[in-house]
């Protein structure tokens, strides 16, 4: 499922324990999804001051 607003589109994204485990260790995870034309658009996710942005998060509740 996903909304498109004028400032670009918002998907559900269900393997989200995955994700967030990979950019913890430091791996650059690939991310791919259709475009509005069904072409398969591909980006990677950079884990640079990822784990140090978690725990601080973590840190404020």
């Amino acid at each position: 499922m996903s909304t498109c607003l004028p400032v670009g589109c918002v998907v559900s994204f269900t393997p989200f324990v995955e994700l967030v485990s990979a950019l913890e260790t430091g791996k650059t995870p690939t991310i791919e999804a259709p475009d509005l034309q069904g072409r398969t658009v591909s980006f990677q996710l950079q884990s640079a001051g990822f784990s140090e942005a978690l725990k601080h998060l973590g840190s404020l509740y």
